[in-house]
């Protein structure tokens, strides 16, 4: 059995990006995601969107 997920990534990185989503798909999950790499942008996100699940690289440098 298939589980959906709707995914918000916080990632500067192309490559770490996909490496979250297939990780997921390796779990059986269809993803429908999103990727931000601004804090203007995940704001936006967060202010329009319901989201299942939150990654953030954990040292973005657009960030303060």
């Amino acid at each position: 059995m298939n589980k959906q997920i709707k995914l918000l990534i916080i990632e500067d990185n192309d490559d770490d990006a996909f490496l979250i989503v297939e990780q997921f798909k390796q779990s059986e999950y269809i993803v429908e995601y999103r990727r931000v790499w601004t804090e203007e942008d995940t704001k936006e996100a967060l202010r329009t969107e319901r989201w299942d699940a939150i990654t953030c690289d954990h040292n973005m440098p657009s960030y303060d």
